[in-house]
């Protein structure tokens, strides 16, 4: 069975995520959205860009001939889900070919609602597995996008895994 290429997108349920999504959905892409469990995604963007999106479990290459998106909810500090999500796209015929991060810390969102601060625990994990990924299916994976307009010390933390 041909495997399903989809991108993988992270904080899909924010607005600059929600925009991504609805890119990627015109040009024809199926999307693998990953969104905190309180992130609310507006029906106006599905219905003004005709997104069909699932969000059962598990995650297979036939959920993605009737859908355009499929979401998946939970913590993108831990690890061991972001590793989840990746073996079990692996396992059901999905290769991801890109990534595309947009994770924002969300604390400091509440304090500074308007500001944009990537969260770079999540970043870290998310480099870390999206690499292990690369390296057991080099042909496949194309690139990992990374969204920030933070000078943070975090910084270098991504610089040292890239470098690895």
């Amino acid at each position: 069975m041909k495997k399903q290429k989809v991108c993988l997108v992270t904080g899909a349920g924010g607005k600059i995520g929600q925009k991504v999504l609805a890119n990627l959905v015109s040009k024809g892409k199926k999307v693998l959205a990953l969104a905190e469990p309180d992130d609310v995604f507006s029906p106006s963007v599905l219905k003004t860009h005709n997104i069909r999106i699932n969000t059962a479990l598990p995650v297979t290459s036939k959920s993605f001939a009737k859908h355009d998106v499929q979401f998946c909810f939970g913590d993108l500090s831990d690890i061991s889900y972001l590793a989840s999500i990746f073996s079990s796209a692996d396992s059901n015929d999905i290769e991801i070919e890109y990534v595309i991060h947009l994770s924002a810390n969300k604390e400091i969102q509440k304090t500074s609602p308007h500001a944009y601060h990537p969260d770079f625990g999540d970043t870290v994990n998310l480099l870390e597995v999206a690499r292990a990924y690369w390296q057991a299916n080099k042909s496949a994976f194309k690139g990992f996008f990374f969204a920030s307009d933070s000078s943070s010390k975090g910084d270098n933390k991504i610089v040292q895994m890239l470098q690895k």
